[in-house]
């Protein structure tokens, strides 16, 4: 890619990215990037054909940086700890740019994870009984940890509790 693109796109994400620090996904416009980034709106729409586009873009990139971080992700069954203790923390930088991704719409990042983690574990011979125990654990995992307040008291708690249900789950 040449190098002014790998430039501009730069300047426009981190023009996005200060921006949503301040405004909700909805409220932040093309023309206050362009302004940011010192760009004109063609050369956006060169790139982006809206801010969700731009968004969407950032969204998954982040998802992916954050699925190489995770750790021990071919484990969830065999051993739950280790697959917990693989999972980036909050306050990895990685987390926290998908925090303000995805701000005000974390249960849309929490479907992104559920969706990978099923494709994941799913294999084409599974029987439905290991299909619904795979879907029961994964979003019952990801409602938990979205429903509770997981904090640096708890944290811990709370990835153990997880762990014996999993553990329970995959011995059925």
């Amino acid at each position: 890619m040449d190098l002014r693109v790998i430039k501009t796109k730069k300047v426009i994400h981190d023009s996005f990215m200060e921006l949503r620090k301040t405004h909700p996904l909805e409220k932040v416009k093309v023309k206050d990037i362009c302004e940011k980034a010192l760009i004109n709106k063609t050369t956006f729409y060169k790139y982006y054909t809206d801010v969700f586009d731009l968004s969407r873009e950032l969204e998954n990139e982040a998802m992916e940086q954050y699925y190489t971080a995770s750790q021990n992700s071919e484990c969830l069954f065999s051993d739950p700890e280790k697959f917990i203790a693989g999972i980036p923390k909050a306050e990895d930088e990685n987390m926290d740019q998908l925090f303000l991704l995805f701000s005000g719409r974390e249960d849309i990042l929490m479907k992104k994870m559920e969706t990978h983690l099923l494709q994941l574990y799913t294999k084409d011979n599974m029987t439905i009984e290991e299909t619904v125990i795979l879907h029961f654990v994964v979003s019952g995992a990801i409602n938990t940890m979205q429903d509770l307040s997981v904090n640096d008291d708890n944290a811990d708690l709370i990835a153990k509790s997880l762990a014996k249900v999993i553990r329970a789950c995959a011995h059925m």
